[in-house]
């Protein structure tokens, strides 16, 4: 099938035009295999126009995935905004022309991204421009960044076809993923014809319309070029305009394991998510950010509850993992004793790490010798691997040796202290050779015992990884069903022993002067750059809006490297970003409430940092209004009112920012009755000791507080009120 493809793109002297996608012959998102277009002149607006023809065989390639990037003379690659295009090949077509438009970045590109074009806005909608619907096919497709949930795109014209400049007798358009809209046309009669139309947004429930905003009023023309009988002619128009409605929601944040309800086990766990999402529905919040969510094992101590010493940029924490889920033990007498220490960890104030970690790392454990070999021969099984071995096998096998020698130093690890893809595949898969095992120069020299306790413990962790994203994946559907979107954190730092630093030791010079791996982004190679855009993608299996820290980890800012590569990482996946300080890379910034000042829109807006210090903390301090001594009578704290608490929170969700969102322990500070009677212990670090621990947990269950009328209503009243 031959597939032409042109675009318009603003490009000054020495820019070059690429197109790349989810195949071999658009090289499969790898930028420097990515087809060169050739420039065809430019427009009265300026424009240059890109061209590339290229033949795909539509039995192999069943839907096409593409986007465009720009290529600077100095190599930096920019990225047109949104999630790209997708069209479902149909082996009847003969020929496909798709005149495209760049996706450029403007104040309403934000609307593009996921988390609104799938949650916050989209409904139902296809997965991939459908052609072949009609004969001489006209597919006229448009991009509209702001669509509310109620309403719909009309295409609306001169002509009866086209509804007669009427809306209510227009062309209804169809939503395809991403906010875009599509209408569908034979063009048999229609040779020569110049269409003249607009597009209006349509409410469905009231019936009301407006029209798409364009210069000095006038309507765009469509000349009808010769299309054939198995042929499709697709006309894209990019992010149409329609009057500005910059909408506003309100969130609530806190770290899974600091979640409580009855049925956690010692901590919060993944699917206590589903409470807190209705909890947020109930009080009309869209948003529920958690904190970075990775792997933190390397001591075996309390020094790894915080959520920020990852020792793997990918693996996700098994402490989270909900036991409920892939429980019970065979044994009733095991189960028995089990329940009784999950009931006891439950109980208490804060979680305690160490009796957690080594309590629910031996129940998996008994678990997995039950039921691993059944679910790994599940289907779904079988497509995670496919998805994530070229991560999960290195991380695997790193946690079999940490555990195995009890240590994550792998430079005390032996022969296996340098990292081997040849070990990673082989015990990454589910049955080892033996045969392999007693020829390969590091196994040779084990016994075959040794050799099977590795594999072993490799299984292991690759099953929990997959119970740990499908809970994840239950999570986010369930609130996507919702519409409610979820928030993370991409976790930039890793600690020098780690995954990360074990399998690609170039990219790393030493350790930094705050004990987490320095990077050496000079050394950035082809394979280390697609680890990091992995690191993205794999994320948006779960998370639709992530934050990025300011400080990419030891990086100048002027560093031509930083430039040019953080935008390329950025562009792996659809997902909004949220970063302090990076608004020339297009990221969008925290900002916390300060006098005298005023959010932008496009910021996320906070109203304390409870890692220190908690709204009624910091504003007792500020008010000076309640003092309050610690159990031990040793400490002065201050405190703040609720009625000043309620004040201060109908302040932020004021605030213009997008996103307004609060700390749990914030929200629960509006209550009298549901505040915790210690506010000095609703911080998330506990800095007593030298390395501090995140060990804190919310004091109230979440079926409680879905059944606390009194405060949800207040905090649906307040979200309401301040057009959240």
């Amino acid at each position: 099938m031959n597939i032409y493809f042109r675009v318009r793109v603003n490009t000054k002297a020495g820019d070059e035009v690429y197109i790349t996608g989810a195949s071999s012959v658009l090289g499969n998102y790898y930028p420097d295999k990515a087809f060169r277009m050739s420039s065809a002149g430019c427009n009265a607006a300026g424009e240059t126009l890109w061209e590339a023809r290229l033949q795909f065989d539509s039995l192999k390639e069943r839907v096409l995935r593409y986007k465009y990037f720009v290529k600077s003379q100095d190599g930096t690659l920019t990225y047109e905004v949104g999630g790209g295009r997708r069209i479902a090949l149909n082996s009847a077509t003969t020929k496909i022309e798709s005149v495209d438009h760049w996706q450029e970045y403007t104040e309403e590109a934000p609307f593009l991204t996921d988390p609104f074009a799938h949650v916050l806005y989209g409904t139902s909608y296809a997965p991939y421009t459908q052609i072949h619907n009609e004969n001489n096919e006209l597919i006229i497709r448009a991009v509209v960044p702001n669509v509310p949930r109620d309403c719909r795109i009309v295409l609306c014209g001169e002509g009866k076809r086209l509804g007669s400049w009427k809306p209510e007798h227009g062309v209804k358009m169809a939503r395809l993923k991403g906010l875009k809209w599509i209408a569908s046309f034979s063009t048999l009669e229609c040779k020569g014809q110049v269409w003249k139309y607009k597009f209006a947004m349509v409410n469905d429930v009231t019936g009301e319309y407006v029209f798409e905003t364009l210069p000095d009023d006038a309507a765009r023309e469509l000349a009808i070029p010769e299309i054939g009988r198995n042929e499709t002619f697709i006309k894209e128009h990019s992010q149409v305009k329609f009057p500005p409605v910059f909408r506003k929601f309100a969130g609530c944040g806190i770290p899974v394991s600091a979640l409580r309800s009855s049925q956690s086990g010692g901590c919060g766990e993944i699917l206590d998510l589903k409470l807190l999402v209705d909890w947020a529905e109930k009080t009309g919040m869209k948003v529920v950010e958690v904190f970075p969510l990775n792997e933190t094992a390397q001591t075996f101590t309390g020094r790894d509850s915080s959520p920020y010493r990852a020792v793997s940029s990918l693996g996700i924490n098994p402490l989270l993992l909900s036991l409920r889920e892939i429980g019970p033990l065979a044994d009733p007498q095991k189960e028995k004793e089990a329940q009784r220490e999950i009931k006891s960890l439950n109980r208490r104030a804060t979680v305690d790490y160490e009796d957690l970690y080594y309590f629910k790392k031996k129940y998996l454990e008994a678990l997995f010798l039950e039921r691993g070999k059944k679910d790994e021969a599940h289907p779904d099984y079988y497509t995670f691997l496919n998805e994530h071995r070229d991560w999960v096998y290195a991380y695997a096998l790193f946690c079999a040796l940490r555990d195995l020698y009890k240590t994550a130093d792998f430079s005390k690890w032996e022969a296996f202290g340098t990292y081997s893809e040849d070990l990673s595949v082989a015990f990454g898969n589910r049955r080892l050779s033996r045969t392999f095992a007693a020829a390969h120069s590091v196994l040779g020299k084990l016994s075959w015992e040794t050799v099977q306790i590795i594999h072993n413990k490799t299984q292991f962790h690759i099953w929990l990884q997959f119970h740990l994203f499908r809970q994840l994946d239950q999570v986010m559907k369930y609130a996507h069903g919702k519409g409610i979107a979820l928030k993370g954190e991409l976790q930039m730092k890793v600690v020098p022993f780690s995954v990360d630093c074990w399998k690609f030791p170039h990219l790393f010079k030493g350790v930094a002067p705050d004990g987490f791996a320095a990077y050496d982004w000079k050394a950035l190679d082809a394979e280390s750059f697609m680890w990091w855009k992995k690191r993205i993608r794999v994320m948006s299996w779960y998370l639709d809006i992530y934050s990025i820290s300011k400080e990419v980890p030891y990086m100048p800012e002027d560093e031509p490297l930083y430039r040019k590569m953080i935008p390329q990482i950025l562009a792996a996946s659809n997902m909004m970003v949220w970063a302090s300080g990076w608004e020339s890379l297009r990221l969008l910034p925290d900002f916390y409430r300060q006098e005298g000042t005023e959010a932008p829109y496009l910021s996320v807006v906070r109203s304390s940092n409870p890692v220190l210090s908690t709204l009624r903390m910091w504003l007792g301090e500020r008010n000076k209004t309640l003092v309050f001594k610690s159990e031990d009578k040793k400490r002065t704290y201050f405190d703040a009112t609720v009625e000043e608490c309620i004040a201060e929170a109908e302040g932020t969700l004021e605030e213009g920012g997008m996103f307004a969102i609060l700390p749990l322990q914030d929200w629960l500070s509006l209550s009298n009755r549901l505040r915790s009677r210690f506010p000095y212990s609703e911080t998330l670090q506990n800095g007593n000791g030298k390395v501090p621990l995140w060990n804190y947990r919310i004091h109230v269950n979440l079926e409680s507080l879905l059944g606390a009328d009194s405060l949800n209503t207040l905090i649906a009243k307040l979200i309401k009120d301040t057009g959240r």
